[in-house]
């Protein structure tokens, strides 16, 4: 499991990382719900239209939570505003050659990722790699990640 997730220095979440494959095939995101986080998140995804935050987080496996006929209003509103405003995607603003900094949760996870052509360890949880292409970098982010949760499953 990955503990954390840069690119260029920038914290990067599932939402983000999710919405940055789904650009660069060029599909926009035109509408995300989910918890106050995900939505200030989503925010920042270049494109997106519309956000609807339906519940607060209070902890990993709590929330509170907006009444579901409150929230299927707001998603329902939402999902009619971004339809009618219907984004146009745009790549020219995806990255080229960008770093990807990945610390892991377990040393032995960083073993076998920088045993990955390409990935250099930076630390004892850490490795990074780079690329031209941002599918090609999400490949090696998804092979990295399956490596290592495999070999703490062999750990552990």
């Amino acid at each position: 499991m990955t503990q954390d997730l840069f690119i260029d220095e920038a914290a990067v979440g599932e939402l983000t990382l999710t919405g940055l494959c789904s650009l660069n095939q060029g599909v926009a995101v035109a509408l995300v719900t989910g918890d106050e986080a995900t939505s200030r998140e989503a925010e920042q995804l270049p494109g997106t239209t519309e956000t609807v935050a339906v519940k607060r987080g209070l902890g990993r496996y709590s929330a509170d939570c907006l009444h579901p006929s409150t929230a299927c209003d707001l998603i329902h509103e939402a999902a009619r505003t971004a339809a009618q405003e219907a984004p146009v995607c745009r790549t020219d603003h995806m990255p080229g050659a960008t770093r990807w900094d990945v610390t892991f949760t377990a040393t032995a996870m960083a073993d076998v990722a920088a045993m990955v052509p390409g990935v250099q360890r930076t630390g004892g949880r850490c490795v990074c790699f780079t690329h031209e292409d941002f599918l090609r970098q999400y490949e090696v982010f998804t092979v990295i990640t399956v490596l290592a949760n495999a070999v703490m499953d062999e750990v552990y």
